[in-house]
């Protein structure tokens, strides 16, 4: 199964057509003076309708959400990359990793409160933090205009090491867990397919998809 995660540009996109497109979504009278918004709740009935598929054969598919519930998260946290506690049922407590250089961590974080319950801040001021994924007993975070990531311990999120990839502009990571393929995302409209190399220092490209097109490395 393809785990997703880190693509935050795209969601972020999605939010903004999709507000466009029906009310009852946040807007700047919404906030309150500490930032939060005033209304948490919301009525499924108020949100956006999906948005049509394209009609030719093989063209993407847009697919849209709505909000059914909002959970206190820290104001500060620049989020990058998120994923659901595979030890806790329901998701209670999630990963996240947070950018800006300085600012930078791994945390865990209790999702009824939004306590930060572990997190690793150690984190050089060189680096700013992008999309991440566990893989085994490891989180792999991506940096940002750098071509390195670092990987920490899922279980202490202590530092492992340092690797390299192809990507000098990384954005967002995975791993598709049926073909063990590694699958990286930058500013750009290139998907990158990876794989660890023999010495476990790198990620290697070995191919890459760009407008649709599949190339090879």
């Amino acid at each position: 199964m393809l785990r997703l995660l880190g693509w935050l540009g795209v969601a972020a996109c999605v939010a903004r057509t999709v507000a466009a497109q029906k009310g009852g979504w946040h807007n700047p009278g919404d906030l309150k003076p500490d930032g939060s918004f005033f209304n948490k709740l919301y009525d499924p009935k108020q949100a956006a309708l999906p948005i049509p598929a394209a009609g030719k054969k093989g063209s993407p598919k847009l697919f849209t959400y709505r909000v059914v519930q909002e959970y206190a998260h820290d104001q500060k946290a620049f989020t990058q990359g998120l994923e659901c506690s595979k030890e806790k049922p329901g998701c209670e407590t999630f990963y996240e990793s947070t950018g800006l250089y300085g600012q930078t961590e791994v945390r865990e974080v209790e999702r009824e409160t939004g306590t930060v319950l572990r997190r690793q801040s150690n984190i050089d001021r060189k680096w700013f933090g992008e999309g991440m994924v566990r893989w085994k007993d490891e989180f792999w975070l991506l940096t940002w205009k750098t071509n390195d990531a670092l990987v920490f311990d899922s279980t202490s999120l202590d530092f492992k090491r340092q690797i390299k990839t192809p990507m000098t502009d990384g954005w967002g990571l995975t791993v598709n867990t049926d073909t063990g393929e590694w699958i990286g995302t930058d500013s750009t409209e290139t998907m990158y397919f990876m794989k660890p190399s023999a010495d476990g220092t790198a990620l290697e490209e070995t191919r890459r998809v760009r407008n649709f097109t599949t190339r090879t490395a």
